[in-house]
Parts: structure tokens; sequence; C-alpha cells
């Protein structure tokens, strides 16, 4: 196996043939613990989900694949002119520094599509450090402290080529 580096790394925009690898990543302990949504999810309402999330024009999932393993994914949801970001890595790849390179390639897959996006929003929870360093590696500021669903959130921005 070659030495994991980003040019070796294969990106993608998702398709419903990832419903599987896609319902295993988000149901995974730690990325539930670090979501908003921190319930597990049912497969019928996961397909469900992908299915409508594919064909929405403000929706965006690139997955990442090294030597045809799976490693993560990187979303983007838009919102006027502003996009909200995730990222999930599969257990196996975390601590590797993938999460940066990943955000650099899915930020700028995504902002040669969504031309009207200016910014891009993530919001992490405190505690995730790991997520926090990533983010500010490639550019993210923090913004302010919000709650959603009574959880703490750290809200950063990162302005987009796009808006200048």
């Amino acid at each position: 196996m070659s030495e994991l580096t980003l040019e070796n790394i294969i990106i993608r925009e998702a398709s419903l043939n990832d419903a599987k690898i896609l319902f295993e990543l988000s149901n995974d302990d730690r990325v539930r613990e670090n979501s908003i949504n921190t319930d597990k999810i049912e497969w019928e309402n996961h397909v469900n989900w992908l299915k409508e999330k594919i064909i929405s024009s403000n929706y965006y999932i690139y997955l990442f694949f090294y030597d045809k393993n799976f490693i993560g994914q990187v979303k983007f949801e838009i919102e006027d002119k502003e996009a909200i970001i995730s990222i999930s890595i599969v257990n196996e790849y975390r601590g590797k520094k993938l999460a940066a390179p990943m955000l650099l390639k899915g930020i700028e897959s995504f902002l040669k599509i969504a031309k009207n996006v200016e910014k891009i929003v993530a919001y992490i929870r405190p505690e995730n450090q790991s997520s926090i360093k990533s983010f500010n590696k490639v550019g993210f500021n923090f913004h302010e402290q919000t709650m959603i669903k009574k959880i703490k959130f750290n809200k950063y921005f990162l302005v987009s080529k796009n808006s200048e």
C-alpha cells in the first residue's frame, strides 16, 4: 500500500449506491457524539434522507476514498449565501491528519459549483479540539458560541473567495 497523501485520495459526489457506507459512518459513536443530532439513525430514515439530499441543489456530499477504501465525507448545506459544512472520518483513518486536506479539497470542489456562496459556517463542539484545529488550519475563524438543541457549539466562519 502506498503512502497516504492527498494526491492519492479520490473525491467524488455521493450517490444512492453509497447509502450503506454513509449509514455506517453516520452511526459511528464518535460521529454521533459530535453531531448536532446525537441520536442513532434508522436505516429507512437514512435512505429517505439521502434520496432527498442527492437531488437537492442546496446539498452536496463529497466522499473521499483511498485505495478503494472509504475514508470519510464532507457535506455542505446551502442557506442563502452561506453554506454549513460538516466532516466525518471513518474510525480507521482518524488521527492521520486527513481532516484539513479533506476540508480543503471538499471546499475547493464545492465552491466551483456553488458560486453564490459567500461564507462557509462550521458548528463544532468546544471539546472537539481535533476538529477545531483542522478547521483553523484551513482558514476558519471563531465567530461566537451558540446553543443548538440545548448543546453548546462554537461557530466558525470561512469567507469564500467567491465573495471577494
